[in-house]
């Protein structure tokens, strides 16, 4: 089977640390068989060094749907709702310790709020699931829609 040949600008789905996400590859593949990816479509400072076998081809997007998600500090943040919503972190790295899940904000960002990210084909309305993320006692809030 042939590998998929990537190139910049093309929009890939990326499946990392149990979730995937819609990005945009920013490079050819390296020789060492990694890709550089904008997370967030667009938003260039959420590029990151992904390996190639976490990465597969995916259709033309349009839009980008911004939300701004709150839970208390002492519960572990709910990286399942990334899957369920195919989003991706903005402006936040997860960070795995003791079994619980917690967030490390990026001040560069500008953003003193957590905000995650997620791609549609051609629905300019959201999908978020605000109700799922409140059974994970998490809040979401829907900052902005942006088309591509």
């Amino acid at each position: 089977m042939t590998k998929p040949l990537y190139k910049p600008n093309q929009h890939v789905r990326v499946q990392m640390d149990g979730y995937a996400y819609i990005g945009e590859a920013m490079s050819f593949p390296t020789p060492e068989g990694t890709l550089m990816v904008r997370r967030v479509i667009g938003h260039p400072g959420t590029l990151e060094e992904i390996p190639l076998d976490k990465v597969s081809p995916a259709e033309k997007h349009k839009f980008v749907h911004y939300a701004a998600v709150a839970g208390s500090k002492y519960s572990s943040f709910p990286v399942d709702m990334l899957r369920y919503d195919m989003a991706a972190p903005v402006n936040f790295k997860l960070i795995e310790e003791d079994g619980r899940v917690r967030t490390e904000i990026d001040p560069s960002f500008g953003f003193e709020e957590l905000v995650v990210a997620t791609c549609t084909t051609n629905r300019r309305a959201t999908a978020w699931c605000k109700e799922r993320w409140s059974s994970f006692l998490w809040g979401l809030r829907e900052i902005k829609t942006e088309a591509l």
